[in-house]
């Protein structure tokens, strides 16, 4: 399920890329960047931990549940860029460093009811859970496939993550 989940995520990231450049792509085109980029991925053993932040008036149990109509349009580019100190900026990309973790996004001038992250060490997790708690978000956990309780951190996912890293960097013949 995480390997699914996250080559959906890595597409969604193309995808967004590709219109964000104005680029026009096709499911071959994905599935072709989808494969270097993995590949690409074993070379460099640097791969993120993708996480999704929601402003939403229903407590969200689970994002195939999840009811549209309770999502809050929210600036989350503008609040991640006022709320951290040390950021490295290149056109759109942002890069968040911090204590032991860096937080990559894509900086987006429009409103949006969700805004996917990528994070490189657990205590990225740690950072956006007190701003979630300030702003009333909530954090989809993709090493898990669910919802972070925000008072209980520890249970994250990012120990499936770095086993996932771990069979795409060695996988077993």
């Amino acid at each position: 399920m995480i390997l699914i989940l996250n080559k959906k995520i890595v597409v969604l990231k193309i995808t967004k890329f590709l219109k964000v450049n104005r680029f026009s792509y096709s499911r071959n085109i994905l599935n072709s960047v989808y494969t270097y980029v993995v590949h690409h991925l074993r070379k460099t053993a640097k791969m993120s931990w993708d996480i999704v932040l929601f402003n939403s008036k229903q407590k969200i149990h689970s994002v195939v549940e999840l009811d549209e109509s309770q999502l809050e349009p929210t600036d989350f580019s503008g609040i991640l860029e006022s709320s951290f100190d040390r950021i490295n900026e290149k056109d759109i990309h942002r890069e968040i460093v911090g204590t032991d973790f860096t937080i990559d996004f894509f900086a987006d001038n429009e409103q949006s009811s969700n805004f996917m992250l990528s994070l490189y060490g657990e205590n990225g997790i740690y950072a956006l859970i007190e701003l979630a708690k300030k702003h009333n978000w909530q954090i989809y956990d993709s090493g898990v496939d669910g919802m972070v309780d925000l008072e209980n951190p520890e249970t994250n996912g990012f120990k499936n993550h770095r086993k996932y890293v771990e069979q795409i960097m060695n996988p077993k013949s």
